[in-house]
């Protein structure tokens, strides 16, 4: 893990952005007119770069800092079986709830999986921006509202009593109301408690259906509509 500390303009990998730009595209700030400077950001973000593999953030690791992802990819996993749970991006972040609870709660172990470079922000510069800017107020309200129907649209996936139905609820879920998407196999069969050969029985089922197509990893959601009331 490298880590450095950085003012003004980043530049990584062919990014470029000021603090004020890129913190203009996270949940905290996107559609904001008011938003902390550049010379605010720089006395209050930790900078790190993380490689492909390596452990982020876990109960133990970090887990007193709201993380935004700069560049590269992650993927939230469970503690106890090492289980994909969710992807995230440039933009994305992770550690709310961490950072928000008394007793640094935080249920899940975040991965880079391509090279990354996290931006760290305290607890207490989180709750400096919640009184300085109440729009922020609004935003993590929403923020978590979303989170919370994430979290009840993942339970219904895994509750569902047959494959085809967790695999319906599951895609739509990663889609995130895209109509063509990535799928990775492997961590879709981990994610509904599938077989390899049954979560292929269960495409072909919905394909049969004229719900969705699939071409090599790449899910294309035909009617959605359909998918849901399955």
């Amino acid at each position: 893990i490298m880590m450095y500390n950085v003012y003004q303009m980043i530049h990584i990998g062919g990014d470029e952005l000021s603090y004020t730009d890129f913190f203009k595209n996270t949940f905290l700030f996107k559609n904001q007119s008011t938003i902390p400077t550049d010379e605010a950001f720089s006395k209050n973000v930790e900078v790190k770069h993380f490689r492909r593999s390596d452990l982020i953030y876990s109960e133990a690791k970090n887990s007193e800092q709201l993380c935004f992802i700069f560049s590269g990819e992650c993927e939230v996993r469970s503690p106890f079986e090492d289980t994909p749970i969710n992807s995230l991006k440039k933009f994305d972040s992770f550690g709310i709830l961490s950072v928000l609870s008394e007793n640094n709660d935080f249920p899940t172990n975040v991965y880079a999986t391509k090279d990354a470079t996290i931006y760290f922000i305290s607890r207490e510069f989180l709750y400096s921006l919640l009184s300085s800017y109440p729009q922020v107020q609004k935003s993590l309200l929403q923020f978590l509202v979303k989170k919370i129907s994430f979290l009840n649209h993942k339970i219904l996936a895994f509750s569902r009593n047959t494959v085809e139905k967790r695999l319906a609820s599951y895609l739509l879920l990663v889609s995130e109301g895209m109509s063509e998407f990535t799928l990775n196999l492997k961590h879709t069969a981990e994610a509904i408690n599938a077989g390899r050969a049954s979560l292929y029985r269960a495409i072909t089922t919905l394909e049969e259906k004229q719900l969705i197509t699939k071409k090599a990893k790449t899910i294309l959601i035909i009617n959605r509509r359909g998918l849901e009331r399955i």
